[in-house]
């Protein structure tokens, strides 16, 4: 999630706050918040971003097989959807974040099938939400990573996939 440090001091913030754990309209409150974050002048990183595309996501079926990145404030989206209303809906979510420049899009309407894989999917999704340029392919036999890393993430992020107990680990990262 975004971080909330030094908003304390925001009543209006505070209040929101308070409103978005009390109401249903969750995702309402979430890109009001990031708004009001922004122009209080707070900065959101790329982790930032990507950790709160993946909160949305844990809820979201219409993300089951869409695979994310944030680089620069930019969303690049790759993966497939069901249907146009499904790729749709994702793409408004993406661009609903205020504080997002872009959204490129490649997402291909196709089946999606949730398998026995989806759980490590889902807690390979909860990891990367750490490094905005990383992705998974996860599969039941193997969890392939790919995307930009730095070198000294390279052995916590490994670490903490392997802990999740994949049948292999590919590792296609390019370290920078």
């Amino acid at each position: 999630m975004l971080k909330l440090q030094g908003l304390r001091e925001y009543p209006k913030v505070m209040n929101i706050i308070k409103a978005f754990k009390a109401s249903s309209a969750r995702l309402s409150a979430i890109l009001v918040l990031t708004g009001l974050m922004v122009s209080a002048g707070c900065t959101t990183t790329d982790k930032d971003i990507k950790a709160e595309i993946t909160q949305l996501a844990k809820t979201d079926v219409n993300f089951a097989d869409v695979k994310y990145t944030v680089e620069d404030k930019r969303v690049t989206l790759t993966g497939s959807c069901p249907s146009k209303k499904s790729k749709d809906e994702v793409e408004k979510i993406i661009k609903g974040i205020r504080v997002v420049k872009d959204v490129v899009s490649r997402l291909q309407i196709a089946p999606v099938t949730l398998t026995n894989a989806f759980p490590i999917k889902q807690g390979v999704d909860s990891i990367l939400a750490g490094y905005p340029t990383v992705i998974a392919d996860v599969s039941e036999t193997e969890v392939t990573l790919s995307g930009k890393i730095t070198k000294p993430e390279v052995v916590p992020l490994l670490t903490a996939i392997r802990k999740l107990n994949p049948p292999t680990i590919n590792n296609k990262l390019q370290v920078k």
